[in-house]
């Protein structure tokens, strides 16, 4: 029965792989990257965590399972099935494109409240500063955004609904908390 089960699951990965037309796809499903050749579509949805890179940023970061990650222009964007929270990677050329990326976010906005200042911290040996607070878009949401110092900086933005569930919500918050260099 062992054996019956193995070669199932082999020729599910088998199909899986041939699926993949290009070694450019493979590798997307594998490291996050998109060729020209691989469409905007979700590269991953995790059926365990599994570990996601941006390359050009330089940083990795665990995904849940059951958790969707897909490359859409430049920028990563994870998510759960009913995007009741995601989050968006975004790698930016330096401090000043960062923070204008920050703002250029919150204007997006509506009712912004912020939850204090921002505050910057060491994690995982990167610099990081973060801001959170609750805003309205379709409905009220907490909201989040960090600018990660890495090899390129990275401003990621986390975005939880009033719909999404308290163990959703500490998904989330385990990703941006596993963000660290690629080691």
């Amino acid at each position: 029965m062992k054996s019956l089960r193995f070669v199932i699951v082999l020729t599910l990965f088998a199909i899986v792989l041939a699926s993949c037309k290009s070694n450019g796809a493979r590798r997307a499903i594998v490291t996050g990257e998109t060729p020209a050749s691989v469409s905007p579509a979700p590269i991953a949805t995790t059926e365990a965590s599994s570990v996601f890179k941006i390359q050009e940023s330089g940083i990795q970061f665990e995904v849940p399972a059951g958790w969707q990650a897909e490359k859409s222009d430049e920028k990563y964007i994870v998510t759960i099935p009913d995007k009741s929270v995601s989050l968006t990677f975004m790698p930016v050329e330096d401090q000043a494109a960062a923070e204008q990326a920050v703002t250029d976010f919150k204007k997006k906005l509506q009712n912004v409240k912020p939850n204090g200042a921002a505050k910057k911290e060491s994690r995982n040996d990167l610099n990081v500063q973060q801001e959170q607070g609750t805003a309205q878009v379709n409905g009220a949401q907490r909201w989040a955004v960090e600018i990660i110092s890495s090899d390129k900086p990275i401003v990621v933005y986390s975005q939880v609904n009033q719909n999404a569930s308290a163990a959703r919500s500490s998904e989330a918050e385990h990703i941006t908390k596993s963000i660290k260099k690629i080691g």
